[in-house]
């Protein structure tokens, strides 16, 4: 949900920047670059929190991400990896 609101806000910002540019007498793909740019430098300082919001929400999904598959890497793994459970490469002569 926080990506999609941070999304939201960049288009917002986007838009409403290009609007303002559009009535300052811009126009064409100078309009569009210069939107672009001011909104990047923009949303920098305004979205800060947003910003955040999303980075941490991501960083919680990859950690829960991390610890399942930690948990499916131990239930698949019977033995404790100690040496005494791999078998020898080369057999004894």
């Amino acid at each position: 949900m926080a990506l999609l609101k941070y999304t939201l806000l960049r288009l917002a910002l986007l838009a409403v920047t290009a609007g303002v540019l559009y009535l300052v007498g811009l126009r064409d793909w100078v309009l569009l670059f210069v939107a672009f740019l001011l909104s990047g430098i923009i949303s920098i300082f305004a979205l800060n929190r947003a910003r955040d919001d999303v980075s941490s929400t991501l960083a919680k999904r990859q950690q829960a991400i991390n610890e399942r598959m930690q948990a499916q890497r131990s239930q698949d793994d019977p033995g404790d990896g100690s040496a005494d459970d791999q078998p020898d490469a080369q057999p004894d002569r």
